[in-house]
């Protein structure tokens, strides 16, 4: 269930002012739900995605820089180890991001409910072969050729949707 806050809100959950959430609404990396207050979760991966990282790195140092201590610059590889961790973050914001507003599903959970479709159809198909050769047989030895027939092309449509893994396991 989202939970909806002002950008005052907002900025005490994120541990930064206020008018860095204005800015980032003004410059539209912020969006506001119809009901005039922020999605507090949602506005919180916007605004990850939206912060330079740089600019994060930069007040983080200053954060722990303690008095009278100088801050080492960090060599080129743990920059980028830095900079990789900080995308694959962004990435994985991004990817919350996109679920949250239902653009994402996941994979397994579609697979499972194609599998139960496919199930179910197959299991709904099962008694058309008698059905029509009923109406269409002419006689009890043509009912039973077309019962065959029926059944064996259905036999084939199931072995290859068995074959794709679309068959729930039964």
């Amino acid at each position: 269930m989202a939970r909806f806050g002002s950008g005052a809100e907002l900025a005490r959950q994120l541990g930064v002012t206020r008018q860095a959430v204005n800015k980032r609404e003004k410059a539209g990396d912020l969006t506001r739900a119809a009901n005039g207050k922020f999605d507090l979760d949602a506005a919180a991966i916007q605004y990850r995605l939206h912060t330079d990282p740089e600019q994060q790195r930069r007040a983080l140092a200053q954060n722990l820089r303690l008095p009278g201590a100088q801050m080492d610059q960090p060599d080129p590889e743990s920059r980028d180890w830095h900079a990789r961790r900080l995308r694959a973050e962004a990435r994985l914001a991004e990817l919350e991001l996109q679920e949250r507003e239902g653009s994402l599903v996941k994979r397994d959970e579609v697979q499972r409910s194609a599998r139960r479709i496919a199930s179910t159809l197959v299991a709904l198909l099962a008694p058309v072969a008698d059905r029509i050769a009923a109406e269409f047989g002419v006689d009890e030895a043509h009912r039973r050729r077309l019962r065959l027939r029926i059944v064996a092309e259905l036999d084939q449509v199931r072995a290859e949707l068995s074959a794709a893994g679309m068959l729930a396991e039964q």
